[in-house]
């Protein structure tokens, strides 16, 4: 059992990563503001600015801060939570203080009372707040420019493997899967591979709100920065490769005589489905374009549904029982004939 993040850190990728930062269009916004040195950890900032972002966006506090919700329920602390909760309402100092506070909550339900740290020790100085209010207004300027969001917080149901058990990501926009990296540096390989593996789960989630993401993203408010991509620049061979090894989709499970099975799958590109029956691509796309194989194209890939592919084989095995058939009947003839004509001899 792992979370995407447990499971990538697992990962061992080819050198330079499944996808390097280089092949994203990158875009700088200025608005002429300048960070601070802080004085708490990182990752508690971090999680302040994503949640007071979703908060000020929302106006919903309670699903904002879901998580550090629960985290203080595990810890018997809820109604400390709730009233630290009730006094976050903006950006305000206050508000931006007990967020940070909430946030100390957060490690209790994503990793465990052990690595709890007592969030009343939780006290950010005014270049922290400071640095958290400014990244939190240049988050909803980005939403401005790249909005609207039509989901926070969303997560996979559907989707999850025996590898990938839990996982959650952190906003879409229209055509966009984003997610929000409050760090020092430019993404690194795990980073970057985290949001396709978050990509490749919606797609094959049973939800419909990623029919129409296209597009990968990362937002840095810290560096003020915009990493996007979309995924038909990316190789078939790493999406059919990450698929496979790091979240444990694509792998046949079973083969009878009737159909295939597969794991998770619920689409293919032409690439999968020639390896699958044993041919070249380009007899895949003749059967495409002869609408002997149903494919439908999204951007300029072809894809086959699970359901077509498994409607193929199946009449692939019928013409082949038909074709056997129609041979062993010629060959009956044949011998009759045959015997027949022995016997008018005789």
């Amino acid at each position: 059992m792992s979370s995407v993040t447990g499971r990538i850190k697992s990962v061992e990728q080819p050198r330079g990563g499944y996808i390097s930062i280089r092949k994203f269009s990158m875009t700088i916004f200025n608005d002429d503001q300048e960070l601070s040195e802080e004085n708490i950890h990182s990752s508690l900032v971090g999680l302040a600015v994503d949640y007071l972002f979703r908060f000020m966006i929302t106006k919903d506090s309670n699903t904002s801060f879901d998580i550090s919700l629960k985290g203080a329920e595990i810890l018997g602390q809820y109604k400390n939570a709730v009233k630290l909760l009730k006094k976050v309402t903006g950006l305000d100092d206050e508000s931006i203080v007990c967020a940070c506070k909430l946030s100390g909550y957060d490690v209790c339900y994503r990793a465990g009372i052990s690595s709890y740290k007592p969030v009343e020790e939780i006290e950010p100085d005014k270049s922290t707040i400071e640095n958290i209010r400014i990244m939190v207004k240049r988050c909803i300027r980005f939403s401005e420019k790249n909005g609207p969001i039509i989901e926070f917080g969303f997560t996979f149901e559907g989707a999850y493997t025996e590898i990938i058990t839990t996982g959650d990501g952190d906003f879409l926009t229209e055509d966009t899967l984003w997610d929000l990296k409050v760090i020092s540096k430019k993404p690194n390989k795990n980073q970057t591979l985290q949001i396709l593996v978050y990509y490749l789960m919606g797609k094959c989630s049973n939800s419909n709100i990623f029919s129409n993401i296209s597009k990968i993203g990362i937002f840095n408010p810290r560096l003020n920065e915009v990493y996007c991509i979309d995924v038909s620049q990316i190789d078939d061979e790493i999406i059919n490769e990450v698929s496979l090894k790091v979240i444990g989709y694509g792998e046949i499970q079973e083969k009878t005589d009737e159909l295939i099975t597969f794991n998770q799958i619920k689409e293919y590109t032409t690439k999968e489905v020639a390896e699958i029956l044993n041919l070249k691509t380009s007899m895949i796309y003749k059967l495409i374009k002869n609408n002997t194989i149903k494919a439908y194209k999204k951007g300029n890939r072809y894809y086959i549904s699970s359901e077509d592919l498994e409607q193929y084989v199946l009449h692939q095995k019928r013409l082949a029982l038909y074709w056997n058939i129609g041979i062993a009947v010629c060959a009956l003839i044949v011998v009759i004939m045959f015997i027949s004509l022995k016997l008018e001899l005789v």
